[in-house]
Parts: structure tokens; sequence; C-alpha cells
């Protein structure tokens, strides 16, 4: 097995997960989808930890397909390398912003 470990850079990963970006959105799509068609059928039923199983299979089943995956690795730049695939602005530091503090209003205790 090739597998590869890779470390990311802080406040960049929901740029750089591959299957964020290609493959859980359309899953969970599709598996709201399947579990509002069941609730249609069903409204006597609930999705119950015995029910769970069937419908997720259907829909991980229906969205599990290598192009979707290398896709996410594309789209971005883990594989193949293409570091112009993350806007710069993902990779600089931001700050947040101070408590607006006047020091010319007055002393006030609470």
């Amino acid at each position: 097995m090739d597998v590869h470990l890779l470390a990311l850079p802080a406040h960049t990963t929901h740029f750089l997960q591959p299957l964020d970006r290609s493959f859980f959105g359309p899953l969970k799509q599709n598996y709201n989808a399947v579990c509002t068609k069941f609730i249609r059928e069903n409204p006597d039923k609930m999705i119950s930890k015995w029910v769970w199983p069937s419908l997720f299979r259907g829909s991980w089943l229906q969205n599990i397909a290598p192009l979707a995956i290398a896709n996410g690795f594309r789209a971005t730049g883990l594989y193949p390398f293409s570091p112009s695939a993350i806007p710069e602005a993902a990779f600089m530091p931001y700050d947040l912003p101070a408590p607006f503090h006047d020091p010319t209003a007055p002393f006030q205790r609470r």
C-alpha cells in the first residue's frame, strides 16, 4: 500500500482537504435526499440505528467514485502538486481585531 501522510499548514484545511472539496459534499446531499425519501415513504417509521446503515450504504455506493476522489486532490493542488490551486491569501497570517478601547473615555466600574 502506498500511503503518504501530509502535514497541512495552519488555517488552510478548508482549502486543502481533498475529500471535503469533492466527495463529502455530494455524499451529504445524496444522503439527505435518501433520508427525505425514506421519511416521505414511511411516515410511521424513524431512521434508527437499524435503518441507518442501509440508507447510508446506498448513498455511499452511489457517491464513491475514484474520479471524484482524484478531482478533490487536483482541486486542492495536492496531486498533481500545484501551489497555484490555493489563493495566496489562504497562507497569510491573520490577526483577530483587538477589543475596542477608547483611552479618552472615563473609567467606569462594573
